[in-house]
């Protein structure tokens, strides 16, 4: 009896079966994919790097990790051809700023968060995923089940106005209070108590119970994710740079 191959079984079985409870247990992960922006010829998530669709790419990893309960947060129905389901908000109606509506845009950023009231992480449409980043957020929720955590760039804690850091992925793992945050922050901004309209880093910092009006972070609630092969898309001269 080859001993040795019966262990190499056992071990591959346990593996397997802890994979289809991870499986069972993920969390919804939803790709961003909403709001308006006037400077870009089409939605910024629907741009091409390397030949590549940037939301695709997205969905691509993801699988590739075996993350299977993907959705897309956008009204907009060309996400629909991508193999996962779409979910609409009425409220997902933010216009960024320009020369015509002024500084603040209209509608709230915010609301670029799709209502979920499940454990879930939220991608955003225009980040540039790596392999790499996927699983420092996969790794990370498996081993914290507990707090709601935000990812993003290593310029994150010394860095206010551009270049401030960018937000990567959020962690929420306490819905109903993220939920109540995006209220309590949208309310502080239309009572003019923010130096800018409300992004994430506003709302992370008034989940930490920080001042929302100066960049920091608290080191058990944000992730830095340090890979120089992800980034994010702010205007298309970036894109014809990639």
């Amino acid at each position: 009896m080859n001993y040795k191959k019966q262990i190499e079984e056992m071990v591959d079985l346990a593996q397997q079966e802890k994979n289809k409870k991870y499986i069972k247990s993920q969390p919804k992960f939803i790709i961003m994919c909403g709001g308006k922006y006037s400077f870009f010829k089409k939605h910024k998530a629907l741009s091409k790097i390397n030949g590549e669709v940037i939301v695709e790419h997205t969905i691509k990893l993801l699988k590739k990790h075996g993350i299977k309960n993907i959705v897309i947060s956008s009204n907009n129905p060309a996400f629909d051809e991508f193999g996962v389901p779409r979910c609409t908000n009425a409220k997902n109606n933010y216009e960024a700023p320009n020369d015509k509506i002024g500084f603040k845009g209209v509608g709230y950023w915010l609301d670029a968060f799709y209502p979920c009231y499940t454990k879930c992480i939220y991608l955003y449409g225009d980040v540039w995923y790596t392999d790499n980043a996927i699983d420092i957020i996969i790794n990370t929720y498996k081993q914290n089940k507990n707090d709601n955590i935000l990812f993003g760039s290593a310029i994150s804690a010394n860095k206010l106005q551009k270049n401030w850091g960018e937000p990567y992925a959020y962690l929420v793992n306490k819905p109903r209070v993220f939920q109540r945050g995006i209220a309590e922050v949208k309310k502080l901004q239309d009572e003019g108590k923010l130096l800018r309209p409300a992004i994430t880093w506003e709302l992370y910092r008034y989940l930490n119970n920080l001042d929302v009006n100066i960049q920091q972070v608290k080191e058990d609630t944000f992730v830095i994710i340090d890979d120089n092969e992800m980034f994010d898309i702010d205007s298309e001269q970036e894109i014809e740079n990639k």
